[in-house]
């Protein structure tokens, strides 16, 4: 079995009850504790791989700040700087996430989380299998006080669609499409059909190394006559004469037909699937089964956010499901000159079904029922889904106490120290705390002989590997059990529920990119070339071996909260505990493209000044010193006191941080490392796209592989031979079987050499626009 972990990867959300870290009113700020203490911190940040920032220019492309303020950026290493809010923004995160607080920054999503099944999913209805999908109408029986929804289950025949279904058509092959033109227009979407011709056609089922899997053979239900129209026959010979079935039925038709009576395949929502059906019953009036639905439910929340896309020119695709068509034209000639988007709501979605549901003969679905004897509905048998019962991830939020604090009162560690403001306006208590650390820019520190700052003019520059952003609905890498455990297997469909716990997003360091001289990540070009509009162009980046100062000044920290707070800047601690060792550093990451290795940095804090609050009060009694940061010659005693002083503080840690007790602190110190069989490998097994120093042996990401295979095998019901490690697994965690598996190079995700980490987009989506230097957000 191969390992495998992700370069969006997650640190646990988990809250700690010991008094350090509970929530809690902070020291004030009008004056300072007894037992607390100011002072200074020299920072130096060194750059490990090159250093994309935020900046743009007037042509649009990501420069480096300038410290005059050129605002086409910085042109020289003397001009060079990172942002302050960029510097506070890690280390903040990096406090919030050792101290297990809540979170400061977090966008409150309250819709459910929803998923795609992959098209790999078998249609698979005619079975009585829970798991299986079934083919319905989703009906109303409307009330005065509560309307009574019910789900009345279908048998069903696919209607050929395409000249690329798997059928020997009646004509030739130059008059298919006039075929089925033909054929929508004799039966357009929820026509009746009282009888129909049909042949069944078995499935492939075979295991993926070819072998025959059991003896039970599954078929589909092709439609060769309907209407006296011959469509199609068979292309096996062994297949059985096509019977004739009398029914009460309706054709189903998923994708708005065109005007013209002509799908192509961008007009098909799968062009490798049936988009048509039949939806019947030849045994009587089928048992209905009722359900609950009202405006919170997944159903709703899928068929709003189907709307929502479909109704955006920029994320429109171009095919059109019936049913959301239906729903867009309905909400808009009830609201007749108002918005759309803003019409566009889980109500005026819910008024939709009640209408549709209400006429005969209901709103054709796929539905399934769960092991916990709860209905999933879909509008499409790959579509859009949400588990009944699911939860938002503001929900989940709320259920590990890890919201944005609201009150004074509710401040937690990290909001004690850097400060919060209330997400809660009409709240009546103390809305912000400013809090008690001040940063300054970092600058570039020049050095003889070198030049740091890679900078093109006009339109010039680097491109960095196609990114996509990280999905949080993916799922399986965005979220924890409540333990705090991993949930790699777990069905994405059965995720999002109370039993689940959110991450806070970080990124892994890649050792690959430390340990070899040519980083070859960005790509120069020349101002003929055009970029793709997945494509961001670089006009200047800080390449590796650059140090950057800055100062970073604190009043009123308890001995505690600074201990933390040099443990996090001191690079040989932030080290898992097994592989410290000479040599051996944590590093932070700044800036953009973090999931390609980019913006590693090494962030080392020197005590330029401290200053008990004791020993303060007793200067200003005897007007001997004033609270000040100016930097100072010491004599030997002093710097020896100094030393002594911090020393003791050092000692104050919480054990949970210096023991690597909690799964917080032991997944921020593997972000903070990485992991060290990476450094020989040929391929940097981290990247996004696996780029190589041999531009020949490049490959597919390693995360599009691994999730295409999961779901292949999941659905098969076979073994997978690739496990997702959480961030703070080892693979000494791993059985030696398993660790003897990992080294053949011949499977897929193994590196060979050690782990494999990458991001979770299957699909590469447009790079959006860089965001301002700004704090952290967070991963849902």
């Amino acid at each position: 079995m191969s390992t495998f972990h992700h370069a969006y990867n997650g640190i646990p959300t988990l809250r700690n009850n010991e008094p350090f870290f509970k929530d809690g009113v902070p020291a004030p700020l009008d004056h300072l504790n007894r037992e607390s203490y100011s002072g200074t911190l020299k920072l130096t940040i060194e750059t490990k791989t090159p250093l994309i920032t935020a900046s743009r220019d007037a042509n649009d492309r990501l420069v480096v700040p300038s410290a005059s303020g050129n605002p086409d950026g910085a042109t020289t290493d003397q001009d060079a700087m990172i942002p302050v809010t960029s510097l506070k923004g890690i280390l903040s995160a990096a406090y919030e996430e050792v101290t297990q607080s809540r979170f400061r920054v977090f966008d409150n999503d309250e819709r459910q989380a929803q998923f795609r099944y992959t098209t790999d999913h078998p249609q698979r209805w005619q079975k009585n299998d829970i798991r299986r999908w079934k083919t319905g109408f989703l009906r109303v029986a409307l009330g005065d006080e509560c309307h009574k929804w019910s789900i009345h289950l279908q048998q069903c025949a696919l209607l050929p669609d395409s000249i690329n279904a798997e059928v020997n058509f009646a004509v030739k092959e130059t008059e298919v499409e006039n075929l089925l033109k033909s054929l929508r227009e004799s039966t357009p979407h929820l026509s009746q059909v009282d009888s129909f011709e049909a042949f069944k056609q078995e499935l492939p089922n075979k295991t993926k190394n070819g072998s025959k899997k059991g003896t039970r053979k599954e078929t589909k239900l092709i439609v060769s006559n309907i209407h006296n129209i011959n469509i199609c026959t068979s292309k096996s010979p062994k297949q059985a004469a096509p019977q004739s079935i009398k029914c009460e039925g309706y054709v189903v038709r998923l994708t708005t037909v065109p005007e013209s009576g002509f799908l192509t395949n961008e007009d098909r929502l799968m062009s490798t699937k049936y988009n048509e059906y039949i939806f019947y019953t030849d045994k009587g009036t089928p048992k209905a089964h009722p359900i609950q639905l009202d405006i919170n439910s997944a159903f709703v929340a899928t068929i709003l956010e189907a709307a929502r896309i479909a109704s955006n020119p920029k994320t429109n695709k171009g095919a059109h499901h019936t049913l959301i068509n239906r729903a867009i034209s309905h909400i808009k000639q009830n609201g007749k000159d108002q918005d759309l988007s803003k019409r566009l709501t889980p109500e005026n979605i819910y008024e939709f079904l009640l209408d549709e549901a209400g006429h005969d003969p209901g709103i054709p679905v796929f539905a399934r029922k769960r092991s916990n004897e709860e209905w999933e509905v879909a509008f499409s048998q790959l579509g859009r889904s949400a588990t009944p019962g699911s939860l938002p991830p503001s929900r989940l939020a709320e259920i590990g106490n890890v919201t944005p604090a609201q009150s004074i009162e509710e401040a937690s560690a990290a909001d004690r120290l850097w400060g919060f403001v209330s997400q809660n306006s009409s709240d009546n208590t103390s809305p912000a705390f400013k809090g008690r650390i001040y940063l300054t820019n970092a600058f570039l520190q020049p050095q003889e002989g070198k030049k740091h700052l890679q900078h093109r003019q006009g339109s010039s520059g680097w491109v960095p590997s196609i990114l996509a952003g990280p999905k949080p609905w993916t799922a399986q890498p965005y979220l924890r059990n409540t333990d705090g455990s991993g949930i790699f297997d777990t069905e994405r469909s059965e995720c999002f529920t109370n039993q689940h716990s959110l991450i806070r997003k970080t990124y892994p360091t890649h050792r690959f990119l430390l340990t070899n001289k040519r980083q070859s990540i960005l790509k120069q070009i020349t101002p003929a070339r055009q970029l793709s509009s997945s494509e961001t162009l670089i006009g200047s980046y800080v390449d590796t071996g650059a140090k950057f100062e800055s100062t970073l000044r604190f009043e009123g920290l308890s001995a505690e909260e600074l201990s933390v707070l040099l443990w996090l800047l001191d690079p040989e601690k932030i080290v898992p505990e097994h592989q410290r060792a000479a040599g051996e550093l944590g590093f932070f990451h700044l800036g953009l493209g973090k999931p390609l290795g980019l913006g590693t940095v090494c962030i080392r804090a020197e005590v330029s000044t401290l200053i008990s609050s004791k020993t303060l009060a007793g200067c200003y009694r005897d007007l001997k010193s004033v609270l000040n940061f100016d930097k100072s010659m010491r004599s030997e005693t002093e710097r020896n006191n100094l030393d002594a002083e911090i020393a003791s503080i050092k000692k104050k840690l919480p054990p949970t941080i210096s023991g690597q007790k909690s799964l917080a602190v032991k997944a921020f110190v593997r972000s903070a490392y990485g992991w060290k069989g990476d450094e020989d490998a040929e391929k940097d097994p981290v990247a996004y796209s696996p780029y190589t120093f041999h531009p020949k042996k490049r490959g597919i990401s390693h995360v599009i592989r691994y999730f295409t295979e999961y779901e292949k095998t999941r659905i098969k019901d076979e073994e997978f031979d690739s496990k997702m490690l959480t961030l703070e697994e080892d693979e000494e965690d791993i059985s030696p079987q398993c660790l003897d598996a990992s080294k053949d190079e011949s499977r897929p995700y193994s590196s060979g050499k050690g782990t494999v980490s990458s991001d979770d987009s299957a699909t590469l989506a447009p790079r959006p626009s860089a965001p301002k230097p700004g704090p952290r957000t967070y991963s849902r």
